[in-house]
């Protein structure tokens, strides 16, 4: 080496070590902690980040960090640098280098003194951080907030500077009350080591408490108090190495240099970020995350922290939807279809998440019998208004909903079946006469000629030959056997509304197509009595003006169950979502068709029936009679 470089090497080296503090470096860390779910798909944590000599990285933007969540880049949607404060211990190693006095007599031991009681004033006085001191003697304070009795608790210890001698068990016992769990979330954890020299044979005990210090992320800061000439020696180096290693703040102290502010040393321990992130996790698992921090002059990436969150779709539910909608004449309008009430019916559902993670809805869909009918894409979304007005005759409906949340997933309602029923007018006798005079009229003479005909029938001057004897006659010549003509069904002209209704019933009425024979609901014995099935559609209640079979039944809904007949002569039930249920040898029936045979036993609230099939048990012949009228064919 030349000397030159020598001389000055020489020169700055010693400097160095006598300016006061010494800052070494150390890799740039960011540590996250505090991960919260609650308000999931937002995620929030509290990121620690330091910079290479261990100071808090001020200043931070959004746009200065991302989060990598399962490998794909995120965009941070918040970011606040906030001073929560900090669980901080002081470690007080008394010894008799404290006892050494300057030219204005004043010991090292009272200049320390005095520093940290200006610290402890500095703290409100009910202070965020949580302050512990530990001496030769044990723990002093643990956890203390009030500054008032921090510096009373402080000023009444007696120190015994001279028998004591300086040993590593403050350190020891500091970091673990420093890694008592911090009373906020997110809070740093920092030890203040005050010492003499310690001894080399200590110095694998001193690695050890590092290696805790470090795993417990707990930043230890070291005043070494002691000769100028002991600044650069072995064991002021193991002293050194402890703050390099935890990310603290190192100082050597004589007599002759200036104390670092505790109450800065402090500073980067207290404060923290907490960010928020839009999570794109869509599924149920466990999910890894971490952030990449650009600094200005590099990037520093956290280490990979885990969450494990329970993902489903929403659950969309009807609220309080009737089991039907009934449309009626207006009192004071004209009976026409046109003019029916309501047109319209509001529908109101219930969005549940199963997960128990609330989320924003963008999308609910209203459909009716598998067709889209109405969509909500803006609030609100739990309500829909139903168009009735095209339905001027009854008829049952199936509604389902649905809804996406803003993650993309949709989920859906079980699917519910609702009635449209028009109510019969209640007529005015006078006003009707008045209104269709003409009407009667043709009424009036279509009745008088009916009954004089049935007179000239009962006298015996006409004998119509019936239509069943006329099928007959008529089988003969094409060889349509009984059996054909026992299936024969007549057609039926589509009549709609409120009279078209009571007409089919009468035409429907000409053939029993399956009874239910009301039995006793313990023993099963018949009861007597039955009630005919003759619709391919019957509606069972109790709300005479809403069903095709009435049952005095208290524990019945209006329109409790219905029973059909498929073109195939095969016959189902349903429940139309009652409250006391139906059931079917003894299982429940739900809200799709189960298929009903002969001798099946049917509770319907609380009344239980036998359902026939007429002829099931025998094939009664058809009985033909002929009626010679004296013509020939």
């Amino acid at each position: 080496m030349n000397k030159p470089v020598f001389v000055f090497l020489l020169i700055i080296i010693p400097a160095a070590l006598l300016t006061g503090f010494v800052f070494f470096q150390m890799e740039s860390q960011v540590s996250l902690s505090a991960i919260d779910l609650s308000d999931f798909p937002r995620v929030s944590f509290l990121m620690n980040p330091w910079d290479a000599s261990g100071n808090f990285i001020l200043g931070l933007e959004p746009e200065d960090m991302l989060v990598i969540e399962n490998e794909q880049e995120i965009e941070v949607d918040d970011l606040q640098e906030m001073s929560i404060g900090a669980q901080i211990v002081i470690a007080h190693n008394d010894g008799a280098a404290f006892t050494v006095s300057g030219e204005d007599e004043i010991p090292r031991s009272e200049i320390i003194s005095g520093e940290l009681i200006s610290f402890f004033k500095l703290l409100d006085s009910e202070t965020a951080d949580s302050i512990g001191i530990v001496t030769p003697d044990g723990i002093l304070l643990s956890g203390q907030h009030n500054k008032n009795l921090i510096i009373a608790t402080w000023e009444a210890y007696e120190h015994d500077f001279v028998e004591t001698r300086p040993n590593l068990n403050v350190l020891s016992l500091a970091i673990d009350l420093a890694s008592d769990p911090v009373p906020v979330q997110g809070m740093g954890k920092a030890v203040l080591l005050l010492t003499p020299l310690i001894k080399l044979d200590q110095a694998a005990i001193l690695q050890d408490l590092v290696d805790r210090a470090v795993q417990s992320r707990i930043r230890i800061h070291v005043g070494f108090i002691g000769r100028v000439a002991d600044f650069d020696s072995e064991e002021a180096a193991n002293l050194k190495n402890v703050a390099d290693q935890t990310g603290g703040q190192y100082f050597a102290y004589s007599l002759e240099q200036e104390i670092p502010d505790f109450n800065s040393m402090f500073e980067s321990s207290r404060r923290i970020y907490q960010v928020l992130y839009t999570s794109q996790v869509k599924s149920t698992g466990l999910n890894q995350f971490s952030v990449l921090i650009d600094t200005g002059t590099g990037n520093v990436a956290s280490e990979v922290e885990s969450f494990e969150i329970n993902v489903q779709p929403p659950n969309p539910i009807f609220l309080s939807l009737p089991g039907s909608i009934e449309r009626y004449f207006p009192e004071d309008m004209e009976i026409l279809l046109r003019n029916l009430e309501p047109k319209k019916f509001q529908i109101e559902i219930l969005i549940d998440f199963p997960d128990k993670n609330q989320r924003e809805i963008v999308q609910t869909n209203l459909y009716v019998d598998g067709e889209l009918t109405f969509k909500n894409t803006g609030a609100p979304f739990d309500q829909f208004t139903l168009n009735i007005n095209k339905y001027q005759q009854e008829t049952r409906l199936i509604l389902k909903v649905t809804a996406e949340d803003e993650l993309g997933l949709v989920g859906e309602s079980v699917e519910i079946p609702i009635m449209v029923v028009i109510k019969d007018p209640a007529y005015d006798f006078g006003e009707v006469f008045s209104s269709n005079v003409s009407d009667l009229a043709v009424v009036v003479l279509v009745s008088a000629l009916g009954i004089g005909i049935l007179i000239l029938v009962l006298s015996g001057r006409i004998r119509p030959l019936m239509q069943v004897e006329r099928l007959h006659k008529r089988a003969k010549k094409v060889n349509i056997t009984d059996q054909d003509l026992e299936n024969k069904q007549l057609e039926e002209k589509e009549v709609t509304g409120p009279l078209g209704r009571i007409m089919m019933s009468g035409l429907e009425g000409m053939r029993v197509t399956a009874e239910l024979q009301p039995v006793d609901a313990e023993t099963g014995k018949d009861t007597g009595g039955k009630h005919n099935i003759m619709l391919n559609e019957t509606y069972i209640g109790s709300d005479i003006s809403k069903v095709q079979m009435f049952l005095d039944d208290p524990a019945l809904d209006e329109i409790h169950s219905l029973i059909r007949r498929e073109e195939s002569g095969r016959f189902f039930i349903m429940d139309i979502d009652s409250t006391a249920g139906t059931w079917l040898n003894y299982d429940p029936v739900s809200t799709e068709m189960q298929e009903l045979k002969h001798g099946d036993l049917v509770h319907i609230g609380t009344t239980a029936f036998r359902f026939q099939l007429p002829g099931e048990e025998h094939d009664p012949e058809i009985e033909i009679r002929y009626i010679d009228d004296g013509t020939t064919d």
